[in-house]
């Protein structure tokens, strides 16, 4: 199967698979509540390929739209520290929502740094492993159930293909949702 077919494609995956609330018993509604009632700062965690980015760009699309458009920083094993651009967001953030993935990668006194710039922000979310010093606004378990409706939602086509074997799939990927996809696609790409 050539790439621009092959439905587990990354780039296709992210506009097929846009994070719903519902698929962990859950709303917008309540996840906005509970944020509020963390004083508009929080964590959303999960292992790595859980949904954390994901759900963290599915709410800035929801800020956008309400005329709240969010600041946003993302880190991860590539990157590290805080860049040039990453300090003029930081600058930039003073009753702004800030939206921060991957926190958990900087070395402590980046961390102290962003959190002492960031303290007049209107709004934090960081999207971690862990909720550390954060408040839990939520925590994204995959699990076989999720992996399916995932499956049928991404590429119905190949539900029979796949779903048999997914739980020992998931298993094997360490509940990462990414891993797992990618593996499908590996799969139908080696089928020529």
């Amino acid at each position: 199967m050539i790439a621009r077919e092959n439905p587990f494609a990354p780039a296709r995956l992210e506009k097929v698979l846009a994070f719903d609330p519902v698929l962990i018993g859950s709303t917008w509604e309540l996840l906005e509540s509970r944020w509020a009632s963390l004083g508009f700062r929080g964590a959303i965690c999960g292992r790595h390929g859980a949904g954390k980015t994901t759900l963290l760009r599915a709410w800035a699309k929801r800020l956008q739209e309400r005329g709240q458009p969010p600041l946003r920083i993302f880190l991860n094993d590539e990157k590290r520290r805080l860049s040039p651009e990453d300090l003029r967001t930081l600058e930039e953030c003073c009753g702004r929502i800030l939206l921060i993935d991957g926190e958990q990668h900087l070395p402590w006194r980046e961390r102290l740094l962003l959190r002492r710039a960031s303290r007049h922000a209107a709004g934090k979310i960081a999207a971690r492993w862990s909720p550390g010093s954060w408040p839990l606004i939520c925590r994204l378990e995959p699990d076989p159930q999720l992996a399916a409706a995932l499956l049928t939602r991404a590429a119905p086509e190949w539900v029979a293909r796949f779903k048999p074997d997914l739980d020992r799939r998931l298993a094997n990927c360490r509940g990462n949702l990414r891993e797992l996809f990618l593996g499908c696609y590996d799969d139908l790409a080696s089928q020529g």
